[in-house]
């Protein structure tokens, strides 16, 4: 039945969504109130859609759900900001993607959503099942008369109530097996069990998740920002060497001085040393959002127990600004005072007159550093005059014999790896450091034509690697003889929307659509 206004007026008894409580949770309820047994049944009234999944932390088709709520109370912005967990993600992804996941929550996302908050590609373990507290379901039968699931019980990362103790699991289910079904929370899967008291880092955490939920439709840093923030996060502790090399052993220290590595591989980020652990691509230039815990706990290792806000931070990250590039014609020597270049000319040339260039070099590193970024020419050309030519010695290089015996290596290598889906990106870099003497190769391509030839023919492209972890996750499964969701293959993969290639997306539609492998 409609008003005449195009809102439907609300023709049964549709539950209020209560403080903090989930729209899964709400839902849940209208079907214990309309007595329905039939999950799809339930679907049909609520959202005249039987294919609508029960999703319990980033629902979407939100603009249903307002259909049934009085119009004066509750708007879209409303229902995402205090009955959803889009809070926790919405402050770490590009404005433009915020907007474009609130728009996928108003309608259908067909998975989109979560790939857009970066969930698949998170390294953060989500709760097997939906999480509950005894003393707060007390609480909510004294003041509602009926126990419902709130939002901070099901944040990836948090573990406990700030007031009682640490969360139990149900019985339902978070990624269930029949995703249609709505489940409220009752005695029959939530037991009543004693509660352990939490940690105080346990706390933090919730106390952090219950403020980052507070702060709602908040324009978002870009990840720029974020890059820029870390940096210099990263320069203010001396862990920068130069202007760009970051010392990430040192991050390591630190984080390893404030969380215990038993705690890091509870939450599936135990992996602090690789090259392509999310650590050292936090202090990277960022390709990928990252999780509130991820940034909570380095923030907190940084901040060495002081009082922060993730609002202060926020605001910080906001007001990063990457300082203009400077053009060639900028830093050109005509615009240096004279005065100056000859004044550094000068301390060179006596430094040289006293030393060696390698001494000179030593003793006078800020000097050189100097001519090499402002006077780089003369520099070259004075120490060209300083150096003793170069007398060759020992045995000539037979290029063509090396140039032959290492692309049969190569050529071997490949036909090895014909079957291999697990290998690194095979790139220029990754097939040259397979050889011997990788340096001397890599400069003395020109010598050697074959395995030039062979670079250019079997160097793996981005979209040739994408596909290669997408091929070798669908084949995991078909062995199995099961399907996948969408996000979990991509989760799998490592991989996001916003980072596969026109190449790897055309490939996985092609899959989708002749394989029913995939559940999208």
């Amino acid at each position: 039945m409609s008003n005449g206004s195009g809102r439907v007026i609300n023709m049964f008894n549709f539950p209020t969504p209560y403080p903090d409580e989930l729209i899964y949770s709400t839902v849940a309820r209208a079907g214990v109130r309309l007595a329905l047994t039939s999950p799809k049944q339930l679907l049909d009234e609520v959202f005249q859609n039987r294919k609508v999944s029960a999703t319990v932390d980033l629902p979407c088709h939100l603009e249903k759900i307002l259909h049934w709520l009085p119009q004066r109370l509750y708007d879209l912005n409303h229902l995402i900001d205090k009955h959803t967990l889009f809070p926790i993600y919405a402050c770490f992804i590009p404005e433009e993607r915020r907007q474009n996941c609130l728009h996928f929550m108003q309608g259908a996302s067909h998975g989109a959503l979560h790939l857009a908050v970066g969930l698949n590609a998170s390294k953060v373990n989500i709760p097997e099942y939906l999480r509950y507290c005894p003393q707060c379901f007390e609480e909510q039968l004294q003041s509602y008369g009926e126990w419902y699931w709130s939002r901070l019980w099901q944040i990836p990362g948090v573990s406990c109530c700030p007031q009682h103790g640490k969360l139990l699991n149900s019985s339902v289910q978070y990624r269930p097996v029949h995703k249609h079904e709505f489940k409220a929370a009752c005695l029959e899967n939530c037991p009543t069990h004693s509660q352990e008291p939490a940690f105080l880092d346990e706390i933090l955490i919730a106390q952090k998740a219950i403020e980052l939920c507070s702060l709602t439709n908040t324009p978002s840093a870009n990840l720029a920002q974020w890059t820029l923030f870390y940096k210099d996060l990263a320069l203010k502790h001396n862990m920068v060497k130069g202007k760009h090399h970051i010392v990430h052993e040192l991050i390591y220290q630190k984080i390893m001085q404030r969380w215990p590595m038993s705690f890091l591989i509870q939450h599936g980020l135990g992996d602090l040393c690789t090259e392509n652990s999310w650590l050292h691509h936090m202090f990277r230039k960022h390709r990928r959002s990252f999780s509130y815990l991820e940034h909570f706990i380095v923030i907190e290792a940084f901040y060495g127990g002081k009082s922060w806000t993730f609002q202060e931070i926020l605001k910080a990250v906001k007001a990063c600004r990457a300082a203009p590039k400077r053009s060639l014609d900028d830093v050109t020597q005509e615009n240096l005072q004279s005065a100056v270049i000859q004044n550094q000319r000068h301390s060179w040339l006596t430094a040289l007159a006293q030393n060696s260039i390698i001494e000179a070099r030593k003793q006078n590193t800020a000097l050189y550093a100097w001519l090499y970024r402002n006077d780089k020419k003369w520099l070259l050309e004075t120490n060209s005059q300083k150096q003793m030519p170069f007398i060759p010695y020992g045995k000539k290089v037979n290029w063509r014999q090396r140039d032959w015996d290492s692309v049969k290596y190569l050529l071997l290598l490949n036909q090895q790896l014909v079957d291999n889906l697990d290998s690194p990106r095979r790139t220029k870099t990754w097939w040259i450091k397979q050889l011997k003497s990788p340096s001397t190769i890599e400069k003395n391509l020109d010598n050697l034509p074959l395995i030039a030839k062979f670079l250019s023919t079997y160097q793996e492209d981005v979209s040739c690697y994408q596909i290669r972890r997408l091929s070798r996750e669908l084949l995991l499964n078909k062995l199995k003889n099961e399907s996948i969701p969408l996000w979990v293959l991509l989760r799998k993969a490592g991989l996001t929307t916003d980072r596969m290639t026109k190449e790897t997306q055309n490939f996985l539609n092609q899959v989708i659509q002749y394989d029913q492998i995939i559940k999208v």
